[in-house]
């Protein structure tokens, strides 16, 4: 069960690091208490965990569940996105519940929608001319501009590398 912080010292701890007062927040949304999670993402988050927060958000609504995406800024990461809920809501604890669930049986919760972020994360230029693949060595990559071209790989440091 995900864990609920009101009143408690996990409520006092994320206060003290990001200012954010839990209770406050809850009292704000007339909810009873706040949960946070399942998952999370931040200015540093790569494609798997940019895609589960995106599919846990998609479950949220259609689930009618009643959450937040609350984001602050942390010294480390830049920004920090959370998933905060009614944790007094069956209906959204059910969903929450049914999304740690999938994810303890596998870290994915959507795999086309996973295969198509770490696309765009390693062609952030699309297929344009002048667009570079940022995927790594072991990657198959076929990308090809609007002219069948295929795009040419990029190191990190921007510097040209083989196929």
């Amino acid at each position: 069960m995900p864990a609920i912080a009101t009143h408690t010292d996990t409520a006092r701890a994320v206060a003290r690091e990001t200012g954010w007062d839990l209770d406050e927040y809850a009292v704000e949304r007339e909810w009873s208490a706040v949960g946070l999670g399942p998952v999370g993402r931040s200015r540093d988050s790569e494609a798997l965990e940019t895609s589960n927060y995106r599919t846990a958000v998609a479950i949220l609504t259609d689930a009618g569940a009643r959450f937040d995406e609350p984001t602050f800024g942390h010294w480390a990461v830049g920004w920090v996105g959370e998933i905060a809920y009614d944790a007094g809501d069956p209906a959204t604890v059910a969903a929450v519940e049914g999304i740690t669930a999938r994810m303890a049986a596998y870290p994915c919760l959507d795999e086309q929608d996973y295969s198509a972020q770490e696309w765009t994360d390693n062609h952030p230029n699309g297929t344009r001319i002048g667009a570079y693949c940022y995927g790594s060595r072991d990657d198959d990559c076929h990308a090809t501009d609007d002219f069948g071209r295929i795009i040419p790989r990029r190191d990190d440091r921007g510097r040209f590398t083989r196929y």
